[in-house]
């Protein structure tokens, strides 16, 4: 994908912050007859029980889950959720330094955008996996909305060439 060299930063720092706002995965299901959703973040499961009183049915982090009392702890599937999001917090810490920084992160050997969507997209297949089991093992449906979204936007980070506009060469007159 071709972008305008003053526009690559924004584009990666932009893509890091909205896969942290989208959730990597929602799931819903019946239970009692009653529909609940779980929206899966990067460090945090959201639980809502439209008019259901379910125990447990508060935040959840990802170093919890294994506590969690409406799954049964599935222990691959929250290593991966965890590394998944440990990658990602330093997607965003980069993201972060990249937008209050710009031009001391574009001086370091890595291209910053490039970079980016290597973490992304490491983020995204661990988080891929973590999906797959909970799949299996978790009732409902599961539609991988942000993992999917973290991928393509990881991959286009990483396929990014920076070109210059042809009036940035043209003398000043």
């Amino acid at each position: 994908m071709w972008v305008r060299s003053e526009y690559a930063g924004e584009l990666a720092v932009l893509s890091t912050w909205l896969c942290g706002l989208v959730p990597w995965a929602v799931t819903w299901g019946a239970i009692r007859e009653s529909t609940i959703y779980f929206f899966w973040f990067h460090a945090i499961n959201l639980l809502f029980t439209p008019g259901i009183d379910l125990p447990g049915s508060r935040p959840v982090w990802v170093w919890g889950f294994l506590d969690f009392p409406i799954y049964n702890g599935e222990t691959d599937a929250t290593i991966l959720w965890l590394a998944g999001t440990a990658v990602f917090a330093v997607a965003f810490a980069l993201s972060v330094a990249y937008y209050a920084d710009e031009e001391r992160v574009q001086s370091m050997a890595v291209d910053p955008v490039r970079a980016l969507g290597g973490l992304l997209t490491v983020s995204g297949l661990l988080l891929g996996g973590a999906y797959v089991l909970l799949v299996q093992n978790l009732p409902g449906t599961t539609i991988p909305v942000g993992l999917l979204l973290q991928l393509v936007l990881g991959v286009v980070l990483i396929q990014t060439e920076r070109v210059e506009r042809d009036d940035d060469h043209a003398p000043a007159g």
